[in-house]
């Protein structure tokens, strides 16, 4: 069984109706079996909504010292239902019908990584100074980061010249004339991304693969340009 957690949302509310939600989870922990000994207990957690209830009223003249008495009673509201939660999650072990019970919502199950597609709308342009090649491409939900790989296009017949395959990107190297796809080295994780020191005027294919705790999804088109 996965286990459920509290959701503490509740508490970024409108003071009125933290005070409601308050109340309301007074009401579905008084008697419940799943929690014998409430800690801290509800007679206390009562008299912190109280006191917050009446620090609000007080302060609807907007008065200085009122404003601060009342956000100190939230903020104390605010502890003591950290500490319940904390409480109910012990007792019910992740149970999530055992945590509503107590009156409080659950948080929002994460949902679970799954195979990525391929990014779209891969692009490429000259970039500003020489060796430079620029890519861009839409945003993928749920990645991490991005697989970048290139590889230099070489006419029929063509020669490979001298380079590091292993980092391309890398200063005072140059890219091996080559067939085969080189991952670049530099971690991508924003949808643009300038690839350095490449050879002035050799035209260069890159794709993009989004990553994530499940792995590399699928390779986006192909985009095609010459470094400037």
């Amino acid at each position: 069984m996965n286990k459920r957690k509290v959701s503490l949302a509740f508490l970024k509310l409108p003071i009125p109706q933290k005070i409601q939600k308050g109340r309301y989870i007074v009401s579905q922990m008084t008697g419940n079996a799943t929690y014998p000994t409430p800690n801290p207990d509800l007679l206390t957690v009562t008299g912190n909504i109280n006191t917050l209830e009446t620090k609000h009223e007080a302060a609807s003249d907007g008065g200085k010292s009122k404003k601060l008495q009342q956000q100190t009673a939230e903020d104390n509201f605010d502890t003591i239902f950290r500490e319940l939660a904390i409480y109910v999650e012990d007792e019910s072990k992740g149970d999530g019908e055992k945590i509503t019970s107590a009156g409080f919502d659950l948080e929002k199950a994460r949902e679970a990584a799954t195979h990525l597609g391929a990014i779209q709308g891969l692009k490429s342009e000259p970039g500003k100074n020489e060796g430079e090649i620029d890519l861009k491409f839409k945003p993928l939900k749920g990645t991490k980061t991005k697989i970048v790989q290139m590889k230099e296009e070489v006419a029929q017949g063509g020669t490979t010249q001298p380079g590091n395959p292993t980092n391309p990107g890398s200063p005072g190297t140059t890219p091996a004339a080559t067939s085969v796809w080189i991952t670049l080295d530099e971690p991508v994780t924003k949808s643009r991304h300038t690839v350095k020191n490449l050879k002035s005027g050799t035209k260069y294919s890159f794709r993009v693969a989004g990553v994530n705790s499940k792995g590399r999804g699928d390779w986006s088109d192909i985009t095609i340009c010459v470094a400037r």
